[in-house]
């Protein structure tokens, strides 16, 4: 092991560290992205506009029952249900999550 050469282990280690730092940039903005349609009616518009492939109603619910948990002082259930719902769109919007469209026994076929 001391004979290896370190700088490709470095190198790999170097990739490693920028691809979490851009997951975690990433993870940052759907944070951001949360607070600000909880915050503000007029981000949902423009979120929508952003995504259209998200299903706006479903976020609309989740948005609306965040804010009364917040409200009522509850836990922050909801709050969690719209980060993992904004994630999945975001995710497959940026291309880091295939579609749930995609129907994979084609790809198979294709390849016969």
């Amino acid at each position: 092991m001391r004979e290896t050469d370190p700088a490709p282990i470095r190198a790999f280690l170097a990739k490693l560290k920028g691809e979490n730092r851009a997951h975690n940039a990433f993870l940052q903005r759907v944070e951001q992205m949360r607070e600000r349609l909880i915050a503000d009616d007029a981000a949902l518009t423009e979120f929508a506009a952003a995504h259209p492939q998200a299903d706006i109603s479903a976020i609309r619910t989740l948005i609306r029952n965040t804010r009364k948990e917040k409200e009522q002082s509850k836990p922050p259930k909801n709050f969690r249900a719209l980060y993992q719902e904004l994630k999945a769109v975001m995710e497959e919007a940026e291309g880091l999550r295939p579609s749930e469209n995609h129907d994979f026994e084609d790809s198979e076929n294709a390849e016969e």
